[in-house]
């Protein structure tokens, strides 16, 4: 038998390698077009970021998200702001009217959380205003950070009312994660820091009293704006033409540790934050620390009732107060 018959080409050779060369170039292509349903929106299966923030999910496609992000393989940034991920529900179908029932579907926000876990290369997570209670955040701190080998260096659970019990349980994975550089999403390096009417409760206001004693993104901070939060944990009295004002809570739980890890702010705006008497010995703490770098606080419309030995303290040692 003649074999050198069966033998190709030159030319034959060359298309083959021509052949071959372009169905890897299509291999390439078609991988790198990939896309991934998310929830009915097509996402790139190479993205680096995704935010959903601006979707407009139910609670009903946290469970579609979830199954979609183990296909991110690439995936480093999240942000799931104002998703009511862990089935938290509205006071008459309307978030604005408050809140029925908080974390209502655990189980749901534990598959997601497990899904977050798997992404090995999630580096920053938002979750901001997603009506996170203290049974989600101990989830949270429970599943995600499960291992040290977690590679989050960025959370963001501002604006949640996470309540005490919620923070202690981030808390406890902040300071044993050195990695991790901000619970609240706050910017590497600022000097200003403006939280004002973000909803930072007791909760929120013990993480934030963490983030500045361990110096972290928080080293560098000077300015501190917390206006129109309910600091107490009171809830807002409406006040006519679309206005509202704090109320004292009575919770000092959050004040108490926030106030005295101060000691570097020369400026600190709590107006508004429904402070009142229980408040103020937390406060004088800050002001009369001799090692506290306060210039200037501004504490107008809280109700204080004993405020006036702070403000007066201030005023003897040249600082600057504003108080009504």
């Amino acid at each position: 038998m003649n074999y050198s018959a069966m033998e190709p080409e030159p030319e034959d050779e060359e298309q083959a390698r021509a052949a071959a060369a372009a169905a890897e170039a299509q291999g390439e292509s078609t991988a790198a077009d990939a896309r991934v349903d998310v929830a009915g929106h097509e996402v790139s299966a190479n993205s680096t970021a995704l935010d959903v923030s601006g979707w407009g999910l139910a609670a009903a496609q946290v469970r579609e998200v979830a199954g979609a992000l183990p296909q991110l393989f690439y995936l480093q940034e999240l942000v799931l702001d104002g998703v009511p991920v862990s089935g938290t529900t509205p006071r008459r179908g309307d978030f604005r009217r408050g809140v029925e029932t908080l974390d209502a579907n655990l189980d749901m926000f534990r598959v997601l959380c497990e899904a977050l876990r798997a992404l090995q290369g999630l580096t920053s997570l938002s979750l901001g205003g997603c009506y996170l209670g203290p049974k989600a955040l101990a989830l949270l701190a429970e599943v995600v950070f499960r291992d040290a080998s977690a590679a989050l260096t960025r959370v963001s659970v501002l604006s949640n009312p996470i309540g005490a019990d919620g923070a202690d349980a981030l808390i406890q994975v902040f300071n044993k994660n050195t990695k991790l550089r901000t619970l609240l999403g706050i910017e590497e390096g600022v000097t200003e820091l403006n939280l004002s009417k973000k909803n930072v409760d007791p909760g929120q206001a013990k993480i934030l009293a963490a983030e500045l004693q361990a110096s972290r993104a928080t080293a560098a901070v000077k300015k501190v704006a917390l206006s129109g939060n309910p600091l107490t944990g009171g809830k807002p009295n409406y006040l006519g033409d679309g206005k509202y004002a704090q109320t004292d809570g009575k919770d000092i739980s959050g004040v108490s540790v926030l106030f005295p890890s101060m000691t570097q702010v020369t400026e600190l705006d709590v107006s508004d934050c429904g402070l009142g008497p229980t408040s103020m010995p937390e406060l004088a703490k800050l002001v009369r620390d001799a090692t506290a770098a306060i210039a200037r606080l501004s504490l107008s419309g809280n109700k204080l009732g004993c405020g006036a030995p702070v403000k007066d303290y201030m005023k003897s040692v040249g600082l600057d107060a504003w108080y009504q």
